[in-house]
């Protein structure tokens, strides 16, 4: 496995065609949900990508049927541009399935020999101490 440097991470990375391109590179990203301008302009927006140029090497998509919507998007007043952003990410999730998360690795520890009722929460994949004890 190759590594890429500490330094100029990110130059490197976003470069396609060199001698040691990746097949695979596990990265994150975090989302600004609810306004969807970081995250749906900068993965789907196929105005700001080209050949050469992989964005630090996370999933893109260019979509033209979506192309009408970013640039209405762009004239709009920022309430409406929240709306279009929306829909866009809508189509994105439901139309095009293009925005799928593969795994979510979750550890999560919590110990202690009286320790009891610690679960991990259904909802939001924490610890849940709502029916935690301590064993007599």
């Amino acid at each position: 496995m190759d590594k890429y440097p500490g330094s100029g991470f990110y130059a490197a990375a976003a470069k396609r065609g060199g001698p040691k391109e990746p097949d695979i590179t596990q990265t994150s990203w975090a989302f600004d949900w609810a306004a969807g301008s970081g995250i749906v302009y900068a993965l789907f927006d196929g105005r700001t990508m080209s050949k050469d140029d992989a964005k630090s090497n996370h999933s893109r998509g260019n979509f033209p049927d979506l192309q009408k919507l970013f640039e209405k998007a762009d004239q709009s007043a920022p309430a409406a541009q929240e709306k279009i952003l929306g829909d866009i990410e809508q189509k994105l999730i439901q139309d095009k399935a293009a925005h799928v998360s593969v795994y979510f690795e979750v550890s999560h520890q919590m110990a202690g020999s009286k320790l009891g009722g610690v679960q991990v929460d259904g909802g939001w994949g924490d610890l849940s101490v709502i029916g935690a004890y301590v064993k007599k």
